[in-house]
């Protein structure tokens, strides 16, 4: 009898509790999107929001800034609330917060009897990474040292790295630069201010270009990236290119019909300010293009840092025998606020090379190989052309040879018969073409003897100008004295 009387009061106890929660309402639950992990970053300047979601129509949802106020919804301030009716949320914007609006956010839920529930998290507000040069530009003069600097603001809490590049290339490893960081003390007790210099001795005109300083921040939150390109312009005195030609080569070939021979001399320097470019004769006089000298009239036309002296002398008997008043020797003299420098040319009378005399053509194991018979003609021969009518051309340099006359020339050529045309070139320019080529038959794809094949008269090839080439396969840019042209051959 007592326990039935005991169950039936545990059941009136629980029935009376439910029908409290009832009348009275469940307690609420609030939850805030995105999640939060407790801590949350974000860079002074940015945005973001926060939703504060509540599991009933009944609550009243608010914000809670970490002074224990609650946010109003003013979007004149740069924090502030909106309250969304139909979905009971009301969310947190963040607009450009601060370093001081750090803290713990709280958003608050009061249900009708005013019980609270709350869920929070704690904001990280960083001061920006801003990266910034005294001055962006530099102009120094060659053999000059010079240091560039670049320097970043951050967050106290931040960690700085730093890194220089120029056209790609990390500097950090280059020992001809030298990289210090120093600690600067900022005005702003939540910043640190970081300096870092580049430093080139000897600056040389190698040294021109833009610089990259980039510098990346990090902390257990956020990182940061930020890069400023930095100009170092150097000056210079004019300096010609190595590969200047003392002699202006005129093919005799060219001129044998007799009548006035026209001559261009091309004169091209490196300089930084750009060069002023003056003609002389051999004995320092200038050539002044409004008179004629010796027999000879002259045309100048200048551009930046070149300047080409065009001759017109009346027959090659000027050049081949010179009188005391001829003139075959002329001087380029280029100058700047950095200083001088000068070139000498003189005018000559040459022979384009003949044909080379093949002795031996072969494939063997991968590679062409070439035996020649080489002809003497001045100016001496410098390169050759091997032309294969299913591949492309190869050029090598005569230096290029195994044993004085022997050139092995790499190439992959399939079974069958390949048409082989050979040229020979010097500074008057290129052999003739051949009536007729020679024939290459590959045989097998081990060793890979050859037949050569011989039409009509022997060794006659093609004409091609190419003055300044040096290694083989490479990208030649050369500049035709006689008619002032810029060629580019591969």
């Amino acid at each position: 009898m007592d326990s039935n009387m005991m169950d039936i009061s545990i059941f009136i106890t629980t029935l009376s509790m439910i029908m409290m929660l009832i009348i009275n309402g469940i307690d609420a639950n609030v939850s805030i999107r995105p999640e939060p992990n407790k801590d949350v970053g974000i860079m002074s300047g940015e945005s973001k929001y926060f939703q504060c979601i509540g599991s009933s129509n009944k609550e009243k949802l608010s914000w809670i800034n970490p002074k224990g106020q609650e946010i109003v919804n003013d979007p004149n301030n740069g924090i502030y609330t909106i309250y969304i009716v139909k979905k009971n949320t009301i969310k947190l914007e963040l607009k450009n917060p601060t370093k001081q609006d750090s803290g713990v956010y709280k958003c608050i839920s009061r249900d009708e009897q005013n019980r609270e529930t709350s869920a929070s998290f704690r904001l990280h507000v960083f001061n920006p990474t801003i990266l910034k040069a005294s001055k962006e530009s530099y102009q120094v003069n060659e053999g000059d040292n010079v240091r560039i600097e670049c320097m970043v603001t951050a967050d106290k809490d931040a960690t700085i790295e730093f890194m220089w590049t120029f056209g790609q290339y990390d500097l950090s490893q280059d020992p001809r630069y030298r990289i210090e960081i120093n600690r600067d003390r900022s005005p702003n007790p939540d910043e640190i201010r970081t300096i870092s210099r580049l430093e080139i001795r000897n600056v040389s005109k190698d040294h021109d270009g833009n610089y990259v300083c980039s510098v990346d921040t990090t902390n257990r939150f956020i990182s940061d990236s930020k890069e400023l390109k930095l100009t170092l312009r150097v000056q210079y005195k004019p300096r010609f290119d190595e590969k200047t030609p003392a002699h202006i080569w005129v093919s005799e070939e060219a001129v044998q019909q007799g009548g006035p021979l026209s001559v261009n001399i091309s004169c091209i320097v490196y300089a930084d300010p750009v060069a002023t470019i003056g003609w002389f004769t051999a004995d320092n006089r200038p050539v002044d293009p409004n008179q004629q000298r010796g027999g000879v009239k002259t045309k100048i036309i200048d551009s930046i840092n070149m300047s080409t002296l065009m001759l017109t002398f009346r027959n090659i008997d000027e050049i081949r025998n010179p009188r005391p008043n001829s003139r075959i020797k002329y001087k380029c003299r280029a100058e700047n606020t950095q200083g001088a420098d000068s070139r000498l040319f003189e005018i000559k009378i040459g022979r384009i090379p003949d044909s080379p005399m093949v002795v031996r053509l072969d494939y063997k194991e991968g590679a062409i190989i070439l035996e020649l018979n080489e002809t003497n003609v001045e100016p001496p021969i410098d390169i050759y052309r091997l032309e294969i009518s299913d591949e492309q051309a190869h050029l090598f340099n005569k230096s290029n040879a195994k044993d004085n006359t022997t050139y092995v020339i790499e190439t992959a050529l399939p079974r069958g018969e390949h048409k082989v045309n050979i040229y020979a070139h010097n500074p008057v320019g290129w052999s003739e073409q051949p009536y007729s080529s020679y024939f290459l038959q590959v045989i097998s794809a081990g060793y890979r003897p050859s037949i050569l094949t011989q039409y009509w008269p022997y060794y006659i090839f093609i004409l091609v100008i190419n003055i300044s080439l040096i290694q083989l396969q490479s990208t030649t840019i050369y500049f035709d004295h006689h008619n002032h042209q810029k060629i580019v051959s591969k």
